[in-house]
Order: structure tokens, then sequence, then C-alpha cells
């Protein structure tokens, strides 16, 4: 488990923590029942242990967040990452992705990436003060905002 200065821990999923996810996904956003659905679904693919990984923030013995990676090639995946508002700006988003960064260099991955809506000027910034950098930007139909393409590479890293 890594220690967080909150005196949160990271963890990996356990399968009775996805009731307490999926509250965190509505709480945390106002993304709608079809969001609640998506992360259902990317958390327990993720979960999957040839596939990819899902980490839990947990304080006081409940989840406040989490991010769900998976591989795509050589690739490291970000499909989601949560926490939740009361415990937003406190590093643990940080200690989340570097968990899974540490993933992604554990399973030689040559980078992780992440995809978020072009409106979510506060999750760019995220991302970018994590060692992302925007690679593009896909239009969406319909006058959606679309969506902003981020990566880290990770071999200089190592």
């Amino acid at each position: 488990m890594t220690l967080l200065p909150v005196s949160a821990a990271i963890r990996e999923l356990r399968e009775t923590d996805l009731p307490e996810l999926l509250q965190l996904v509505r709480d945390a956003e106002s993304f709608g029942p079809k969001a609640v659905d998506t992360e259902r679904l990317d958390i327990k693919r993720d979960a999957i242990p040839d596939f990819g990984r899902v980490f839990v923030a947990e304080a006081e013995k409940t989840p406040v967040g989490y991010i769900s990676v998976r591989r795509d090639g050589d690739i490291a995946v970000i499909d989601g990452v949560i926490v939740a508002r009361k415990h937003r700006r406190r590093g643990i988003g940080r200690a989340l992705v570097e968990r899974a960064v540490a993933f992604a260099r554990e399973s030689s991955m040559r980078e992780i990436s992440v995809e978020t809506g072009a409106d979510m000027k506060e999750a760019i910034e995220f991302y970018m003060s994590c060692g992302f950098r925007i690679s593009g930007y896909e239009q969406h139909s319909g006058g959606s905002e679309g969506q902003v393409h981020l990566r880290r590479g990770l071999q200089a890293e190592r």
C-alpha cells in the first residue's frame, strides 16, 4: 500500500468496493446514469488481472477515490479517475495516477494515456501537472466539446 499525507492509502480493488466506487461517481460529477454504467463496466473489465488494474484510495476504511487503468498493446490507458469532492486537492488524485504509472512501468508499457472532455479545464491541468502532455483532440458530432488526448512517456523515466 502507498501511504498518503492525508491518512489515506492506495490498494487494489476488492470485490466489495464496487457499490462505494459507483457512489463516488454519482457524487463526484453530474455525468448522469449512463456515465455510472460506463464506469461500472470499465471497473469490472479493468479489474481482470491480465487486462488491467483498479486502485482504490482509502481513508478511515472507506474508499475516497479510485483509478482504473488497462493495457492496450504497449500503452497503459487510464479509463477513469474519481476522487470524492471533500478529499480533492490533498494529493489523492496524484497518488492514484502515480500508482497507475508504476503499474504501467511494472508491465513494461512505453507510455500511459488518458482522454478527458475538452471543456474539463481542471482535469486537463491536473493531468498536465502529473507529467502528461496534450497529444491530440477529437471533435464530436452534435456540438459537444470533444475529447483531449494526453500522454506521458515512460521510457525516459526508468
